[in-house]
């Protein structure tokens, strides 16, 4: 049976912190990495996908719920 998904985030910025790539940070990929290869044929490429756009849309938060509201309005409108 495969494992559960869970959402890990990743990211690239260090703000304030060290540029080193601490433990957790190292901890958090390895997981990513093993999720995405434990997955089997199509299923990887939608989980992969899919946390893909996850980590897309949280940063860009904001801007992916005025698309959203845009195209709704626009679907409506039809």
């Amino acid at each position: 049976m495969a494992a559960a998904f869970t959402p890990s985030h990743w990211s690239t910025a260090s703000g304030n912190d060290s540029t080193d790539t601490s433990p957790m940070e190292l901890s958090v990929l390895g997981e990513h990495v093993r999720q995405c290869r434990g997955l089997p044929g199509r299923l990887t490429a939608v989980h992969c996908g899919a946390q893909r756009m996850l980590g897309f849309c949280s940063a860009r938060l904001v801007s992916s719920v005025l698309v959203l509201t845009l195209l709704a309005a626009a679907l409506w409108w039809l």
